[in-house]
């Protein structure tokens, strides 16, 4: 039976990690066979930055250099459905894309696009309060101030082979798979 969890569930630092860790202590405690699918960090979480960068609107980051493993929605799933089909799973699979940084990020939107935008690193305050002037509500805005903050803290940063090996083959660059995001 495969479960979704967060990437190093076991070792991450970040409270969005915490019922991960326990979910997995909990299955792993009754003794049934499991296996755990941690992913990574969808690209398309990253859906207001692809948006903005298609108006060629500044790109606002606060994570500094660290570094998420972004892969696409369907690469994921189709992992998940792979790893059911297989005769002896591992028990834990962590599943991500090419570690890359926000500035890498960004640079392969402007690729994609076309845009020279401006990449603007920001503190966390400042990120905050941009999104909330861009529209979100302050609770959007602190869960994605988070999202910067885990990511700078390295809880996104491990890569692994797993992902391609469950897909059986390679993953799409950070460019490829931000052009297909784009053409949906």
């Amino acid at each position: 039976m495969p479960i979704r969890g967060f990437p190093h569930a076991d070792t991450a630092t970040t409270p969005l990690a915490a019922d991960h860790r326990e979910t997995e202590a909990l299955i792993t405690a009754t003794g049934i066979q499991h296996t755990f699918l941690r992913n990574n960090w969808y690209l398309e979480n990253e859906m207001g930055a692809i948006q903005g960068a298609q108006a060629n609107q500044s790109f606002y980051y606060s994570a500094a250099d660290g570094q998420a493993g972004w892969a696409l929605e369907h690469d994921y799933a189709e992992a998940a459905a792979n790893a059911i089909l297989l005769d002896q799973p591992k028990a834990v699979y962590e599943l991500a894309g090419t570690i890359a940084t926000y500035p890498e990020l960004a640079q392969a939107l402007q690729t994609v696009t076309g845009h020279d935008f401006a990449i603007n690193a920001v503190n966390d305050a400042d990120y905050q309060a941009g999104l909330v002037a861009a529209g979100l509500d302050e609770g959007t805005a602190g869960f994605a101030t988070m999202v910067q903050q885990l990511i700078r803290d390295g809880n996104l940063a491990a890569g692994s082979a797993d992902l391609p090996t469950l897909l059986g083959r390679p993953l799409a660059s950070l460019t490829a798979a931000l052009q297909e995001v784009i053409d949906r």
